[in-house]
C-alpha cells in the first residue's frame, strides 16, 4: 500500500504484523476486527482519512484548479489499463 503510507503503518502496529505479511494474507485483515469499536484506533483512523482527503484536495486544487469540499465523503476509482 505504497498510495496510504499512514494506514499500513496503522494496520501494520495494530496487528503486530509487518505489512508484507498481511498484504500476502488479507484473512490477516480480520485481526483488525477487535478494535472497530475501539475509539482510540477508530481516531487515529478517521485522521489518517481526513490528512488523505485533504492531500487529495490540495492535488485537485493545484492540477486542475477545483475546490473540494474536504469534509464530503469521497469515492476514488482508479483504473489502469490492461494494455488490451
Amino acid at each position: 500500500m505504497a498510495c496510504n503510507p499512514e494506514l499500513s503503518a496503522l494496520i501494520s502496529k495494530t496487528l503486530k504484523l509487518d505489512k508484507a505479511v498481511w498484504l500476502k494474507d488479507l484473512t490477516k485483515l480480520e485481526g483488525l476486527l477487535p478494535f472497530a469499536e475501539d475509539k482510540a484506533f477508530r481516531e487515529e483512523w478517521a485522521a489518517i482519512k481526513q490528512r488523505n482527503k485533504e492531500r487529495l484536495a490540495h492535488h485537485v486544487q493545484v492540477t486542475l484548479g477545483l475546490t473540494v469540499n474536504t469534509n464530503a465523503m469521497f469515492d476514488v476509482q482508479i483504473k489502469v489499463g490492461c494494455g488490451l
